[in-house]
């Protein structure tokens, strides 16, 4: 049996494998459900994406072994195969290296590879795809999906609220409340962010190992198309005033291409201190700041990211490949 068949059907098995983590919920198994995509990147990068579809068919079909039914293998499908099989064809894109190109591409010779910027707007795209059949799929009335939600959010808050000392107060409604808002941005956000580390994770390591099927560019060398910026602001726009699940879905995709730009910022930052004697010192300080502050440290992120697109401001910067 041929090697890629072999590293297409672990690849799957182990993909599944985590993602059913979700029978167990913790803290520990939910940070592993988010690294299900990363096998089908391993074997994507790797081989190419004949090798992610079959994995992910692989993986499919023990999801539904496992959870018994016909929509795990559909939520599986969109949630963690659809961006390694995307992104795995993107991967494998080139263009002769002549004329104009401003974008962080890696450049082998005469052959220009494709943008690793323009990979991360397609997963956007995608996250924003998942965010809003998963609307979709509660249904079609606001009303109703408010009032899901409501019921998990009150479920899961009540539980917490009985493990509080006796006297003190959980303010559940408001809880409830701002998560049941939020929960497109939250959801599309989160789906992105970990995309992007799973496909970085799986540069990294096959990089290590020399097994990558092309040159990938420096992290820090990443940027974005200038027309990108009315993508960001044209899902802005009708989050505000598209209303009822429409209204939902666009602030899902909001969600996601702004979560693209704070990745934009940080590849920004990254390539400004990559030759700074403190580089590590300063980029762990801004993820942890990251993760305690979140939007106040995003927002000068995005705006960073919405400089650069416009104006490379990296210009000296981008020789390096990894």
């Amino acid at each position: 049996m041929a090697r890629w068949i072999i590293s297409a059907i672990l690849a799957g098995a182990a993909s599944a494998a985590l993602q059913a983590m979700f029978l167990s919920p913790s803290l520990i198994t939910a940070l592993l459900v988010y690294l299900s995509p990363l096998p089908l990147f391993l074997t994507g990068f790797s081989y190419g994406p004949t090798s992610t579809v079959l994995a992910s068919l692989v993986g499919a079909a023990i999801s539904m072994l496992i959870f018994s039914g016909f929509w795990p293998p559909i939520i599986y499908l969109l949630t963690a195969a659809l961006a390694p099989i995307v992104i795995s064809r993107l991967a494998l894109l080139n263009r002769p290296a002549g004329g104009v190109h401003n974008e962080g591409e890696t450049s082998i010779g005469d052959v220009l590879w494709y943008p690793e910027g323009r990979m991360v707007l397609w997963l956007a795209a995608i996250a924003s795809l998942a965010v809003a059949l998963t609307i979709l799929s509660i249904g079609t009335d606001i009303k109703a999906y408010h009032e899901f939600l409501a019921s998990i959010a009150k479920e899961t808050f009540t539980a917490i609220e009985s493990q509080m000392p006796a006297g003190q107060e959980f303010p559940k409604e408001q809880f409830v409340s701002l998560l049941v808002k939020m929960m497109p941005v939250v959801a599309a956000a989160l789906w992105l962010m970990s995309s992007v580390l799973n496909m970085r994770l799986a540069i990294a390591i096959l990089s290590k190992q020399q097994k990558l099927l092309r040159p990938w560019a420096d992290f820090g060398r990443m940027t974005f198309p200038k027309n990108s910026v009315f993508v960001l602001f044209i899902t802005m726009i009708a989050a505000y005033f598209l209303p009822g699940i429409a209204g939902l879905m666009a602030l899902g995709a909001a969600g996601a291409f702004a979560s693209a730009f704070i990745v934009s910022g940080l590849s920004v930052v990254h390539g400004l201190l990559a030759k700074h004697p403190a580089r590590t010192l300063f980029l762990t300080v801004l993820y942890a700041m990251l993760l305690i502050f979140n939007w106040l440290i995003a927002l000068p992120l995005i705006l960073l990211a919405l400089f650069d697109a416009n104006g490379n401001i990296r210009k000296n910067n981008n020789q390096t490949t990894e």
